[in-house]
């Protein structure tokens, strides 16, 4: 495994973007602070140079995002696997996706959430605006 982004923790996602264009994922964040939780305070998560994305479990009444981990491509596979061997997304097998990865210096992000939205995004880096 690789490195946490726990600091995202109980942050809101409040929307996200793909622009397929420029290769970008955003997910504008919210986080409520202060002694009456009236302070919002934003962070926007960039994926760039992003390759592919899954976000399942989307929920129109919020989504509270747990943490971001670098994950392994077997802990991908043993998460998703189902779902990339169905709909083949943009590679045919684990072992294409592995050359992929490596030819193009992608990371894959595992997207945990306390509720609604989770998923992954697999792409060169991440940055928090």
């Amino acid at each position: 495994m690789g490195k946490c982004y726990s600091f995202i923790g109980d942050s809101i996602v409040e929307t996200y973007n793909v622009d397929f264009e420029s290769k970008k994922i955003s997910m504008l964040c919210v986080h409520w602070c202060g002694q009456d939780n009236s302070e919002r305070k934003e962070t926007t998560v960039v994926f760039d140079n992003a390759l592919t994305h899954l976000f399942v479990g989307i929920n129109n009444k919020g989504n509270v995002l747990f943490d971001i981990d670098e994950t392994t491509l077997d802990n991908l596979y043993s998460l998703f696997g189902d779902i990339f061997d169905k709909y083949h997304f943009d590679f045919s097998s684990k072992d294409k996706l592995d050359q992929i990865i490596k030819s193009n210096n992608s990371k894959i992000y595992l997207i945990n959430s306390s509720y609604g939205l989770y998923g992954v995004v697999i792409s060169e880096s991440i940055s928090f605006v």
